[in-house]
């Protein structure tokens, strides 16, 4: 058997595999009296992890060309996971920064692409998108967590709207160039 048939008898097989996992916890599940409803309570995300995870096996277990099946695999994998966690720890709020992680995933796949690829632009592009997905989620992270989500909100409540004035007040008055408004010496 060529490798390729060893490669494309697994991923055949992955269904057969999911089917059996899933009859697996289901018999568990009345043989032991247990609620199966418990376990989706926190790991419905699963249901849109795996079809990532799919794609991330199609992606590493193909040959070169499926390789860009690891951009939606990447993502929606992400996605699974960032719902686990806000589901896990009830941190739907989260949103507002964890959105800037999207790059990260596009850049891991690109950089999975470029090397199985042998493309090292690609390589050089995927680096690009992890630091500028890090850095944005790190600084978005830092902004929602500290100055608005926990106690420290509070700050947030006066320092925000506080920096938005100044930040007004400087472009109404003290506009490069422009003078401040006052300035008669300006004005025509």
């Amino acid at each position: 058997m060529g490798e390729s048939t060893i490669v494309n008898t697994r991923s055949n097989n992955l269904g057969a595999y999911i089917l059996i996992a899933i009859g697996i916890i289901f018999l568990a599940a009345q043989v032991f009296d247990f609620d199966i409803g418990r376990i989706f309570d926190i790991s419905w995300p699963l249901f849109v992890i795996i079809p990532g995870v799919v794609f991330l096996f199609i992606a590493v277990t193909g040959d070169a060309k499926s390789a860009g099946f690891a951009i939606p695999g990447a993502i929606v994998t992400g996605t699974g996971l960032i719902l686990w966690f806000q589901e896990t720890f009830n941190r739907w709020e989260s949103w507002a920064y964890v959105w800037t992680l999207y790059p990260v995933f596009l850049g891991a796949a690109l950089m999975f692409i470029g090397a199985r690829q042998n493309h090292e632009v690609q390589i050089k592009q995927g680096r690009g998108f992890i630091t500028f997905g890090v850095i944005g989620f790190l600084i978005a992270a830092a902004f929602f967590e500290l100055l608005i989500f926990n106690e420290n909100g509070q700050i947030g409540r006066w320092l925000v709207p506080g920096l938005l004035i100044l930040a007004g007040g400087y472009m109404l008055f003290f506009r490069r160039g422009g003078g401040y408004i006052g300035d008669k010496s300006k004005r025509g």
